[in-house]
């Protein structure tokens, strides 16, 4: 959003916004905050971009002028097709401010996406979860020994689990499971 209207990277954009950087729009750089904090009151470019620009918008519960404060933050970011023009001229502050944060940050795909982004695939946290899950975080030495077996367990292929899970069963000397387990298989293969 803001790398094509400050000409920047949007990479280079990135690291700078979550560092202790200044943007100077007068002489259009950036520049390291910790220099300017001297001269006065200095924000780092995570605040001027994406802070103020949200307190702006809440500053509309205050008491400010609906089409005056959001009307600007509407065009400047193209989202007048999904901001109808009723909303900002209601009488209802909270509504209109409601209306464009929706259409601007939607919480629900910055959520999502997050979760995408940064939890591993359930296959791949398997391993990890299904010793935990099993034992219970206990601290038996049984059921460490047991967890043990079930992080090579769930390590190996995935074909491989229904054939554990016999030995297991013919270990128990449950026979019967097995049998059953067995009928149900070949019923399930014809």
């Amino acid at each position: 959003m803001y790398s094509a209207k400050l000409g920047a990277k949007p990479s280079a954009l990135v690291n700078a916004l979550w560092g202790d950087w200044q943007y100077l729009p007068k002489e259009k750089r950036v520049v390291k905050a910790k220099e300017r904090m001297n001269r006065g009151a200095a924000k780092t470019m995570f605040v001027q971009f994406c802070l103020d620009p949200i307190w702006k918008a809440y500053s509309v519960c205050d008491g400010g002028d609906v089409q005056a404060v959001l009307g600007p933050i509407v065009t400047g970011r193209g989202l007048s097709h999904a901001v109808p023009a009723k909303v900002l001229e209601g009488q209802d502050s909270r509504a209109a401010l409601k209306a464009v944060l929706r259409a601007w940050l939607p919480l629900s795909e910055a959520v999502l996406g997050m979760a995408v982004t940064h939890l591993p695939s359930p296959t791949a946290a398997a391993p990890a979860r299904i010793p935990t899950l099993l034992s219970g975080g206990s601290t038996n030495t049984t059921l460490l020994a047991e967890k043990a077996n079930l992080r090579g367990a769930a390590s190996s292929s995935i074909g491989s689990a229904g054939e554990q899970q016999q030995q297991q069963q013919q270990a128990n000397g449950d026979s019967s499971a097995a049998a059953g387990h067995h009928a149900v298989a070949g019923s399930n293969s014809s």
